[in-house]
């Protein structure tokens, strides 16, 4: 997910600078494609997103893991 969200970016923020869209209410560009990239990537993942909701309520909070047992 790494590899595409730094590609897209990088293909996405090259199209906005040839526009000359440089930032965005004084944020860069890049920074605000990357966040928007990141987050719908993230969206379209809802196996990730529930994973960690439970990881967050099990035996060991955030360790990454869903533990079924203490």
């Amino acid at each position: 997910m790494k590899k595409a969200k730094e590609g897209l970016s990088r293909v996405a923020t090259a199209q906005a600078k040839k526009l000359k869209i440089k930032s965005i209410r004084g944020v860069a560009i890049a920074t605000v494609i990357g966040s928007a990239i990141g987050f719908a990537l993230n969206y379209g993942d809802p196996g990730t997103a529930i994973a960690r909701f439970i990881d967050g309520r099990d035996w060991y909070k955030n360790n990454g893991w869903i533990d079924i047992t203490k």
